[in-house]
C-alpha cells in the first residue's frame, strides 16, 4: 500500500524503535563498567594488558598494581563482559577486587588473589594458579 505524500507509516515508528529495545537493554545494563574508569585502578591502562601481564613477578609478591591486573583478568576470564571489577583493597591478608555483574548490576563474591602466593579465586569459581594458563588464554596474542 502506497503512502500519501506527508503520511506517515505507523509501523516505521513503532518497529524500528522495538527492534532497539535489546540494544538499550545490554547498553544501560552494563554502564558498570563507566562507574569503574581506568584512572580508578593502579596500573596503567595506555599499555596492552599483555604486556603488564607478562610482568607479573610472583618472587617479590603481589603488589597492587599486579592484583589489579590480575583481577581484571579473572573478572573477563569467568564473570564475562557485561559488568566490572573494582580495584584492589589490600583487606586482611588478601587483595580484594568487588565485581558487579548483570544486567541490573548485580554485586558479586569477591575476586581475591594471594599477596605472596599469587593464587586468584572468587567463590564459585575455579582457582587460578601462578602461572596463570587459564587467564593467558584470554590475553593470548590473536597471531
Amino acid at each position: 500500500m502506497e503512502l500519501a505524500k506527508g503520511q506517515a507509516d505507523w509501523q516505521a515508528f513503532t518497529v524500528i524503535p522495538l527492534r532497539m529495545i535489546p540494544l538499550m537493554t545490554v547498553l544501560a545494563g552494563c554502564a558498570r563498567v563507566v562507574e569503574n574508569p581506568p584512572e580508578n585502578h593502579a596500573y596503567i591502562h595506555n599499555r596492552p594488558v599483555r604486556e603488564l601481564f607478562g610482568g607479573i613477578r610472583l618472587d617479590d609478591g603481589i603488589d597492587a598494581k599486579e592484583a589489579d591486573i590480575l583481577a581484571s583478568v579473572y573478572f573477563r576470564r569467568y564473570d564475562g563482559l557485561c559488568g566490572s571489577n573494582d580495584p584492589v583493597i589490600l583487606r586482611g591478608s588478601l587483595w580484594r577486587a568487588g565485581t558487579t555483574v548483570g544486567y541490573g548490576g548485580v554485586r558479586q563474591a569477591d575476586i581475591t588473589v594471594h599477596p605472596v602466593t599469587g593464587i586468584v579465586r572468587q567463590k564459585g569459581y575455579p582457582l587460578s594458579t601462578p602461572p596463570w594458563a587459564d587467564l593467558r588464554e584470554v590475553i593470548r596474542d590473536p597471531g
